[in-house]
């Protein structure tokens, strides 16, 4: 299957399963405020989550991952995501990571296939230096591209359907890994392995992985990477001639580069992706209409917006550039946030600000008690469900425990029995050995009846 036939189907798969993509990024939103709650999130964090699950197209990619079930995408997602916020992975800017991966031309972007398709190009002559353990130094350096490449990748779709463009939806990039002039590579199995655990964050993102000037003395390594890889990766890696990338990649100033002894030339001051996508919590959502945070086709509305029949929307802006719903929640994630702070600060709240009151005045009309009663059942039902999600993580935790005192429990009668069954042969063996010919005779016969708790006829 070519690459026009690999887009097609993947654009057609879409748009059969838009139900399955609406359910799950509607499961995924109702998590938000336990997710805000479990982990303590700021603004900024809360707004990274907020955009990676309106993110339609990873869902999609979770999806095929998954066969397009629902609970399997739903619980991958959902570890993910606890993942994503454990490691900061939707807050992290090149200026986090080790200056040495961006001082040479190493791992960068370098425009796009004629598919849309973002062209990811790695050139090993310039690998950094590894000191110490390979898959600790390299792992977050990889986990930025992966998510660099998520975010490309959304908006290269947005802009493909306000354009028009035949099968919009792109969900993989293309790899050019270039061998020339390689150092010494890393050979840790550990170090593979981590990479394969970091695709599954990520997956269905890589298409075609081209391995250029791929010599014989990298046989070891493809081998021993071969051994970690599905048969469907294994077929998505070719050894092309830097000729045959002509055929999908229209760019011939890099196809030039690519087939000069020399490196492709690059510098992180002009990159045009690593320093133009800033963390999605310091983005606004009214910069341009090509940005993350703007519906298209790819963005469903939630939480019942109210829309009518105008040319234009409350926001002033044209209805096919007004911002995703998910504003709104925002703003109530923001208002929950600045509630929890003040019980963590109070001083501050209090010189700021008043305490409100909890409960309805006597001046309050029937509807704004009824309000303030469905708000508190809300709050309610949130607690509830953070204490049923304690208790369930706890359970899990300890099952192999509890799965123990349940079996106790129900042997308990026959463990009993083969307890006594043991005792009495104990003791008539005893007996033997003291030579009484009849173990039920007085004195052995009090003994039985100590040890076991059973009574013997005389």
């Amino acid at each position: 299957m070519d690459g026009e036939e690999r887009l097609a189907e993947l654009n057609a798969l879409y748009k059969e399963h838009e139900s399955a993509i609406d359910s799950i990024q509607s499961a995924l939103q109702r998590e938000i405020p336990l997710l805000v709650q479990e982990h303590e999130l700021s603004l900024e964090e809360t707004a990274a989550l907020d955009e990676y699950i309106h993110d339609r197209v990873t869902i999609f990619r979770f999806l095929l991952k998954n066969d397009f079930s629902r609970p399997h995408t739903l619980s991958r997602m959902v570890d993910t995501i606890k993942w994503r916020i454990k490691n900061n992975v939707g807050g992290t800017t090149a200026d986090d990571l080790d200056p040495c991966f961006f001082e040479n031309a190493f791992c960068f972007f370098g425009g796009q296939d004629r598919l849309g398709r973002p062209l990811l190009i790695i050139q090993l002559c310039h690998h950094p230096t590894v000191n110490g353990d390979a898959a600790s130094f390299l792992t977050p350096f990889v986990t930025f591209v992966f998510e660099t490449a998520r975010r490309v990748m959304l908006e290269t779709t947005l802009k493909r359907l306000q354009q028009g463009v035949p099968n919009p939806v792109v969900t993989e990039t293309v790899l050019l890994v270039d061998f020339k002039n390689a150092k010494t590579l890393p050979r840790d199995r550990q170090l593979a392995t981590s990479f394969i655990q970091l695709l599954r964050r990520y997956p269905s993102s890589t298409g075609t992985v081209c391995l250029l000037n791929f010599g014989w003395m990298y046989q070891g390594l493809w081998q021993m990477i071969k051994l970690l890889l599905t048969e469907q990766a294994k077929k998505r890696v070719c050894f092309p001639k830097v000729s045959d990338l002509a055929c999908f990649i229209d760019d011939q100033e890099l196809l030039e580069h690519l087939d000069m002894a020399t490196p492709v030339p690059w510098d992180l001051a002009h990159d045009t992706v690593y320093k133009r996508l800033p963390p999605p919590g310091t983005l606004s959502r009214s910069s341009s209409s090509t940005s993350l945070y703007y519906d298209a086709d790819l963005y469903t509305p939630a939480f019942g917006m109210i829309t009518d029949d105008n040319s234009s929307t409350e926001y002033a802006t044209p209805r096919t550039t007004t911002p995703v719903s998910s504003e709104i929640d925002l703003t109530k994630m923001q208002q929950h946030a600045i509630t929890t702070d003040s019980y963590r600060h109070p001083k501050e709240t209090t010189q700021r600000r008043k305490p409100m009151s909890t409960t309805p005045s006597s001046s309050t009309t029937p509807a704004q008690n009824v309000h303030f009663i469905l708000q508190l059942l809300i709050k309610m039902e949130r607690q509830c469900k953070h204490v049923i999600y304690k208790i369930a993580n706890k359970i899990l935790q300890h099952r192999g425990t509890l799965y123990w005192i349940i079996a106790c429990i129900i042997m308990r009668n026959r463990i009993m029995q083969v307890i006594h069954g043991i005792l009495m042969l104990i003791g008539q063996l005893f007996a033997k050995r003291l030579g009484f010919s009849n173990p039920h005779s007085s004195g052995i016969r009090v003994l039985l009846r100590i040890l076991t708790g059973q009574r013997f006829a005389i």
